[in-house]
């Protein structure tokens, strides 16, 4: 359940506690309604050994979160009511994955009280290794534990949770959307002032496709060309083979073989030779599965659960023998039915074999050659988009910036805590190497959150209410993330506590507050918090590099409470080189400080664009299959052609033709037959390319530059596939193939 916007920030995607509570409480479709808190980060927990550290990551989750997804814990239970009530005992589910990393798999761990950042929590249960709640939820974030949501700490931070529905046994999703849509401006009228006043009910499964639905149907579309594209080939191979042979069957049908009992034993011997290919591609396919569910980065759900079962095997197997049944029973009913003695006619010397397949075998050529043109068109306007994609002006120079989650005992007080992280920043500062280090709770591409941003005193009708994405940051927070300073100042160790709040803003949000005027040195208004605009930043791309920029604010962290904060540092050093000098740095400033999770912001970047990156891979991968399909189809049938034609060259050299001419003749006509082949795969890769076009950026569906590389990458395949056979057929002596025929 969530708000009915297209906006992508997790502020307005997600609804304030009693807004949550009034959904559970006036809703009689939904059996239960549960939470989760989506801005990850946020609820980090240092659980130390010895003189090391390590953060695990918190998921906060409301009343009857597991009975409403169906997951039961493998070990001990879920919580109770009395750990789901504020101030209750404090308690823990694991990950299956982080009881098997932090606790070696040890079973009696449940049970257990364990000190996690300085407070200790019993560890109640540990869940089974098929529930996987960040890839379904949160692609590429990181999910450690669970632990229960404090609803009444959060009753008024305003838009904190993602809510989950469960319908009633035998209601419809559509009757729950329907009680919503009455629902929810009653819940507006009897809490006003929220703004998440609307509700979009999603099943979960699409829930977890619609990021890469349209992905999916693309590589399903790509893996079925190349399926055609081979089928093509295979059945223009058996043309040509059963060609061959079709004295031997002229001979079998005049000693008494039934058409029937020819067609059948054809057909055999093409399904055998398709299911020893679905065998070889079997371990390639486990080999290549493997290779990808591990790839580290990429951002797209459940990708880690691809597994070859014995589904996948059965329809490999189902789809071996049904393409080779459905593309061999052509040839096979092609040499069947011919006349015996036609064919023994046909076979005599001073005749070709077979002529009359040879029109059938270019019309396979033909659509080879199309389809590889359609998927090659469509392979080629994903590169381009992902090349305009990397191209895109970040706002930021991630490149030597690597940033450290930095941990500070709970046990510090507001005011110690914002001295020992200054302190940080001018130790880590200082260090060879770094350039520039500061702090923020929320890094470009990874967390976010909105707040309102308004000019005081201006009124502001239904729906223009600016929203910006805030970070809470510290001096030297833009050299060290690149991004340009336009106005104003960066901000300052005077931008103290009981000072007036410095506010920062890019340009956009300047725009938008003050249009055509000057934002440095006005008032900006966050709920009930007023502040002055001191400093005018570039845009920064918050949460995608396809996204349009976004209003954005930087508050200091002096005078702001923050939810964890990750140290940012421009180094010409190596991260692997750099952390040591800082987690020793930390530990002469604080015994109690560490810092983990080193991450660089180029890998950021590349979670990113992971998903469009892995689109491009496969169907560039599936392309590259297709053109070598076709250049293999192409040289077997120019060959086997070439291979009919030696008497005829013979003749042609004998009167006079050279060995150019014989080899111009054959790339000439395979040229024609290409030719067709292209037309017609560009005609229908306009129609596939308006199909994509929701998957393009910054590049047209009609891109003349894709479609003409296309063209002439196959035209140079073809001519080149033609040539080998060609060349060999000028080099046989006039002699030589008169005696041959």
């Amino acid at each position: 359940i969530a708000p009915d916007t297209d906006a992508e920030g997790q502020s307005d995607l997600t609804y304030p506690v009693p807004i949550v509570e009034g959904m559970a409480r006036g809703s009689t479709t939904l059996d239960a309604v549960t939470t989760y808190f989506p801005f990850y980060g946020y609820f980090d927990y240092i659980l130390r050994r010895g003189e090391g550290a390590e953060r695990l990551a918190g998921m906060p989750v409301g009343p009857r979160f597991f009975e409403v997804l169906g997951v039961t814990p493998a070990l001990g239970r879920t919580f109770n009511a009395d750990e789901l009530h504020p101030n209750g005992p404090g308690a823990v589910l694991l990950t299956h994955a982080t009881w098997q990393r932090t606790f070696s798999g040890d079973a009696s761990i449940v049970g257990q009280s364990v000190i996690f950042t300085d407070v200790p929590y019993t560890v109640v249960g540990v869940l089974p290794s098929s529930f996987d709640f960040a890839s379904t939820f949160l692609p590429g974030a990181r999910v450690d534990m669970f632990v229960a949501a404090d609803y009444e700490g959060l009753r008024n931070a305003g838009n904190v949770f993602a809510v989950i529905g469960r319908l009633r046994d035998g209601i419809p999703l559509a009757a729950a959307q329907t009680e919503f849509r009455s629902l929810m401006p009653r819940l507006a009228v009897e809490y006003p002032g929220f703004s998440s006043v609307t509700a979009r009910l999603m099943a979960l499964d699409t829930h977890v496709n619609v990021r890469i639905r349209r992905s999916l149907g693309v590589l399903w579309a790509a893996v079925g060309l190349v399926l055609l594209i081979a089928c093509a080939n295979l059945s223009g191979l058996l043309l040509a083979r059963t060609a061959g042979r079709s004295k031997e069957i002229a001979v079998r049908l005049a000693l008494g073989a039934s058409r029937a009992r020819i067609v059948r034993q054809l057909l055999t011997e093409s399904v055998v030779l398709s299911l020893l290919g679905a065998a070889f591609g079997i371990p390639l396919a486990h080999v290549l599965v493997r290779y990808v569910r591990t790839r580290p980065g990429l951002s797209i759900p459940m990708l880690h659960r691809v597994e070859i079962d014995a589904t996948a095997l059965l329809f490999t197997a189902l789809l071996a023998i049904v393409t080779s049944v459905v593309f061999g029973l052509l040839p096979a009913t092609r040499v069947a039915g011919t006349d015996p003695q036609r064919a023994m006619r046909d076979q005599t010397r001073g005749s070709t074999h077979g002529r009359g397949h040879a029109w059938l075998r270019s019309t396979l050529l033909v659509v080879e050659i199309a389809l590889a043109c359609v998927l090659l068109v469509g392979a080629g306007l994903l590169l381009r988009t992902f090349l305009r994609v990397q191209a895109v002006d970040l706002g930021f120079a991630p490149s030597q910036v690597v940033s450290l989650r930095l941990n500070t005992s709970p046990q510090l007080a507001a005011v110690q805590r914002r001295a020992l992280v200054q302190d940080v920043m001018r130790r880590v500062g200082a260090l060879p190497g770094v350039e520039a280090a500061s702090v923020s709770d929320s890094l470009p591409l990874d967390r976010n959150r909105t707040w309102g941003a308004v000019v005081p005193g201006r009124t502001y009708g239904p729906g223009e209410r600016p929203l910006a994405f805030v970070s809470i940051t510290g001096p030297a927070y833009f050299r060290a993330m690149g991004i340009a300073i336009r106005e104003g100042r960066d901000f300052t160790d005077a931008d103290a506590a009981d000072q007036e709040v410095a506010v920062i803003v890019n340009a956009s949000l300047a725009r938008a507050l003050y249009p055509g005027q000057s934002a440095v040195g006005r008032e900006l208004q966050s709920g009930t918090r007023r502040g002055r605009i001191v400093g005018v930043v570039s845009d920064v791309r918050q949460t995608s590099l396809e996204g349009g920029v976004t209003n954005q604010m930087y508050y200091s962290h002096a005078q702001s409470q923050d939810a964890g904060l990750d140290l940012v540092v421009r180094t010409s050093l190596p991260a692997a080189a750099l952390a040591p000098a800082i987690r020793r740095t930390l530990g002469e400033l604080d015994p109690t400080l560490s810092a983990t999770d080193v991450r660089t912001l180029d890998s950021l970047v590349d979670r990113a664009i992971s998903p469009r990156r892995f689109l491009v891979a496969l169907l560039g991968g599936f392309a590259l299959l297709a053109l070598v399909l076709a250049c293999v189809g192409i040289y077997s049938t120019v060959a086997y052609s070439v291979g009919e034609r030696i008497r005829e060259f013979g003749v042609r050299m004998a009167l006079g033709a050279t060995a150019a001419d014989i080899r111009t003749s054959v790339v000439r006509q395979t040229l024609i037959v290409a030719g067709a082949g292209v037309s017609a795969g560009a005609a229908a890769s306009f129609v596939v390319a308006e199909l994509l076009a929701s998957l393009l950026y910054d590049t047209s569906a009609t891109d003349l530059t894709t479609f003409g590389v296309t063209a002439a990458l196959l035209m140079v395949v073809a001519a080149t596939a033609a040539y080998i056979p060609a060349a060999r057929a000028s080099r046989v002596s006039p002699m030589t193939a008169l005696r041959a025929e």
